[in-house]
């Protein structure tokens, strides 16, 4: 009985500590994941403001000349 709890123990370890590494990993990763897309998200409307600022400043040169 207790070889078999031994070995069962022996078995079943590696696999929760297997477990627990690659479900923290993947935590990381989508943690890492949703920081790029959050900042992905601000560059996209910083370089929209941008878009607009220059072309009001287009607009506004093209109507001086």
């Amino acid at each position: 009985m207790t070889e078999i709890t031994m070995q069962l123990i022996g078995f079943i370890l590696p696999i929760g500590i297997f477990y627990g590494a690659t479900n923290q990993r993947i935590k990381s990763l989508e943690k890492h994941i949703d920081t790029i897309s959050n900042l992905s998200d601000r560059l996209a409307r910083i370089e929209e403001k941008t878009n607009i600022i220059i072309s009001l400043q287009n607009k506004k040169h093209e109507q001086d000349h």
